[in-house]
């Protein structure tokens, strides 16, 4: 039993000497660390107000000229206010506590606005530090073009963005409603993106198994996160069609059938071909991708069989179009692409 207790007592001795030796050497073999964190004492600015929800904030050292990230987080509404959460530093890149961190608000460079200092601290400790930046906010939105959908089908719109500010911007769909009142859908997660890059801001419609023809407009809006004054506000139109047009068999020897328009591409005149199973009334419209009509032709009444007449886009300007075939409670709808 002494023997054991002895070979304990120098193992307890031994460990001691090792945390002093590590102690003495700073824990030079061990990274440490320090969690910094924003807005539980003051709040965080952006171009001189509260930095929204969704702003970055992103950490750097500054090794002998070379930036290095070692730590990013975003602002969220925390339980003490709007700020960013832990953000774990560690010593990987050979820093010391005298080194200055250098941190970004959106991508753009910042005053410390404390109430801690943006250095490195001690093992484990927690710092706030908040921050002040200023940048230009704006952007180019291009609208999507109108489609065409069958019942019981999701369409997917895209609303392109530039960011052509200076800093990190971030947007999100703020609305998207159907004038029929179908459901749509649009994520509440931002799409982020840097300086000049280009991306997309989506949302969906679903047409409604009953919906047989016609057409759906949704008015929509995409913003800015940033400043919700940076925004694009549009709409575009759904046209309805009973079957998938783009697949039926053009071989078909009977049946209500719309053919594709030929040539097309056009300049100026086109040929429409279409079947017709009974005789019946007619009428072709023509719309454009705002979902306007542009012309409406009255062909009268048709015996069953084929069909072709002639179209002149001689008044129209370049650009895709619908054309829709309506007879007898059936409607068709195909795109024709006019060049000049």
């Amino acid at each position: 039993m002494i023997i054991v207790r002895k070979r304990k007592a120098l193992t307890l001795f031994a460990a001691g000497i090792g945390f002093l030796l590590l102690a003495a050497q700073g824990w030079a073999q061990f990274p440490v660390w320090t969690n910094y964190f924003g807005g539980k004492t003051i709040v965080s600015e952006y171009n001189g107000l509260t930095a929204p929800v969704g702003s970055v904030v992103d950490v750097y050292f500054d090794v002998e000229g070379e930036m290095i990230l070692v730590g990013t987080d975003t602002i969220s509404t925390l339980s003490f206010g709007p700020g960013y959460g832990f953000i774990g530093v560690t010593d990987d890149a050979g820093i010391t506590t005298d080194d200055p961190l250098v941190f970004e608000l959106n991508g753009r460079p910042t005053t410390i606005l404390g109430p801690d200092e943006a250095t490195f601290g001690a093992m484990g400790e927690n710092k706030e530090v908040n921050l002040a930046a200023e940048g230009i906010v704006q952007a180019e939105f291009t609208g999507p073009t109108g489609q065409i959908a069958s019942p019981n089908q999701i369409i997917t719109y895209s609303v392109l963005v530039k960011n052509t500010g200076n800093g990190i911007d971030f947007f999100k769909v703020v609305s998207a409603v159907s004038s029929n009142g179908w459901l749509t859908d649009f994520s509440d997660n931002f799409t982020y993106l840097r300086a000049g890059e280009t991306g997309h801001v989506d949302f969906t419609l679903w047409v409604p198994i009953s919906a047989l023809s016609g057409s759906d407009q949704i008015e929509f809006e995409i913003a800015s996160g940033i400043d919700h004054s940076v925004s694009y506000a549009g709409s575009v139109v759904t046209l309805i069609s009973p079957t998938d047009i783009e697949d039926e068999d053009p071989t078909l020897p009977s049946g209500f059938i719309l053919y594709q328009n030929y040539p097309n591409p056009f300049n100026p005149a086109t040929t429409v071909t279409f079947n017709l199973p009974t005789a019946a009334s007619a009428t072709l419209e023509i719309f454009n991708l705002l979902g306007e009509k542009v012309e409406a032709i009255d062909l009268g009444r048709r015996a069953a069989g084929t069909h072709c007449i002639n179209i002149s886009g001689a008044s129209l300007a370049s650009g895709i179009y619908l054309y829709r075939l309506k007879a007898d409670g059936f409607s068709a709808v195909r795109k024709m692409t006019l060049l000049k």
